[in-house]
């Protein structure tokens, strides 16, 4: 299992996580060029491709902005799979598990001003599994990943692979979601970040280049909205002050490029950025270890595996594919390769997921 290292360099207790709410409310400040002492700065090894959470692939600085710019359904506690409420504030399934009704939180909008209702939510989902909307351009390799494919394409047997048949608005406040047959992880699959609701009006404005650039800005509803995209990559964010949970605690978002993961850690050294996300191998020694820095650990999300060419000799046999699953040394591959936190891993799941289980534990090398 891979852990990953981020740095935080603490000041003033400024934090970037959920939002807490709090009274307030007012125009939205636009942050200065230069950020200002309540505005986190943080450092990503590329920018991103897009910000379309639906069209972004393996993109971890999509994938971290995306969290702050849109709103899903429901969320994670964080480092575990236990839902929590996001624009839904409660959901029920019925007794076979085919078919989800979700209640919504009253009054939301997206950061144009424009309703985040029932109607919204259904067409964000019909957008994304229909490969004829209108504003079904480009891949939406997420979708097709969690739920199966698209609507209209089938198997071998003739089924249809989308798992969900139908997305009905109810009411204004409710929305209804169909199963072609029940998927235990639906609930954690909506939960996850390429499955946040982006604003009708603005995707229709921009056609295909929703979220590509700085002169087509993304629009979502979570507690952050997009005021710039500069031409060196960098994204600057403002609170959205009307967001359900009340405003952030901090006045803006800054995130920036350094490819160069060295570069990362001393920039946060110098102070030209509060934070970034560091390589599992990054050794904590140095400036790392600095008394104004925290080093923190996040929990695993992911694991590496070898895989066997079955077709091959000698491969083909069983008994050498056992010998050879007893001869590895896991827990010298693990930290050799992937750092001194990773650890062997039993299963592909790692720990926080939802199916882990902590007694399936990894072979252990017997070379006799």
């Amino acid at each position: 299992m891979i852990s990953i290292l981020a740095v935080l360099l603490l000041f003033g207790g400024c934090s970037v996580a959920t939002p807490t709410p709090r009274a307030g409310s007012g125009e939205t400040p636009t942050p200065p060029p230069t950020p200002g002492p309540d505005t986190l700065v943080w450092a990503v090894d590329a920018a991103p491709s897009t910000l379309d959470s639906a069209r972004m692939t393996i993109d971890p600085a999509a994938a971290q902005i995306s969290a702050q710019v849109y709103d899903r359904l429901m969320g994670h506690r964080p480092g575990t799979p236990e839902l929590v409420p996001g624009i839904a504030s409660d959901w029920d399934a019925d007794a076979e598990g085919r078919t989800f009704t979700f209640t919504l939180r009253e009054g939301l909008q997206f950061h144009d001003g424009t309703p985040l209702d029932a109607a919204a939510v259904a067409w964000n989902f019909q957008r994304w599994m229909d490969p004829d909307h209108p504003a079904h351009k480009g891949d939406f390799r997420a979708w097709s990943a969690y739920f199966g494919g698209f609507k209209g394409q089938r198997d071998n047997a003739g089924r249809e692979v989308n798992l969900i048949k139908r997305v009905e608005a109810l009411d204004p406040q409710t929305v209804r979601i169909t199963l072609n047959e029940p998927f235990t992880p639906f609930l954690q699959h909506l939960a996850m970040v390429p499955f946040g609701f982006a604003s009708p009006s603005a995707v229709r404005e921009q056609g295909e280049d929703y979220g590509s650039d700085g002169d087509h800005l993304p629009v979502g509803s979570g507690p952050f909205r997009v005021v710039g995209w500069d031409a060196d990559g960098t994204i600057r964010l403002a609170p959205f002050m009307e967001h359900w949970s009340g405003p952030p605690g901090v006045s803006g978002l800054q995130f920036v490029a350094i490819p160069d993961a060295a570069k990362r850690a001393e920039s946060v050294a110098a102070g030209a950025v509060h934070g970034a996300e560091l390589p599992p191998t990054t050794p904590v020694t140095g400036t790392l270890e600095s008394s104004t820095l925290n080093v923190m650990a996040r929990p695993p999300r992911s694991n590496a595996w070898l895989m066997l060419n079955h077709s091959r000799e000698p491969l083909q046999d069983v008994r050498v594919r056992r010998a050879i699953s007893l001869a590895l040394d896991r827990e010298q591959l693990a930290k050799e390769h992937f750092g001194p936190a990773a650890e062997p891993s039993g299963q592909l799941l790692p720990p926080g997921f939802l199916g882990y289980d902590p007694s399936i534990e990894p072979p252990k090398r017997d070379l006799a």
